[in-house]
């Protein structure tokens, strides 16, 4: 699945976004975003980067998050499901390259699933316009 999505107004408010979520039973599984993470335009979620010692692996305090900035040349947001996994993606870009950013386990007992355009998270009475086009699911 992908999708384009280009902002008209800038995002003014910290966690403001819009995206696609892939969506199973009709709850959220995780989201491909555009959002607004202290004063910055990023891709949402980030990379996960371990900061700790090898035997601290499982402390969660041991991990950031580090964003990458958007980029006007950078591509469609992208949701891609192979099997029991999923992942988030953008491209591919101007040089047709693509660059991953979340990947997770599925569940694996559904009936359904879907994706869902979403933005929110902008201040009372503004008017943030987004425009979402291109939306493509594809099968392989």
């Amino acid at each position: 699945m992908s999708v384009k999505v280009t902002l008209f107004d800038e995002f003014t408010a910290d966690k403001e976004f819009a995206g696609v979520f892939l969506v199973t039973d009709g709850s959220r599984e995780f989201a491909a975003k555009k959002q607004r993470v202290k004063d910055k335009l990023v891709f949402a979620p980030g990379k996960y980067v371990f900061k700790g010692k090898p035997e601290e692996k499982s402390d969660v305090d041991k991990y950031e998050v580090k964003y990458t900035e958007v980029t006007n040349d950078a591509g469609p947001l992208r949701i891609v499901v192979r099997g029991s996994h999923g992942f988030f993606q953008v491209g591919p870009n101007t040089k047709g390259e693509y660059t991953d950013f979340f990947r997770s386990a599925l569940r694996k007992e559904v009936k359904e699933r879907g994706f869902c355009l979403t933005a929110a998270g902008a201040p009372e009475k503004a008017n943030h316009w987004v425009r979402f086009t291109d939306f493509r699911v594809e099968k392989n």
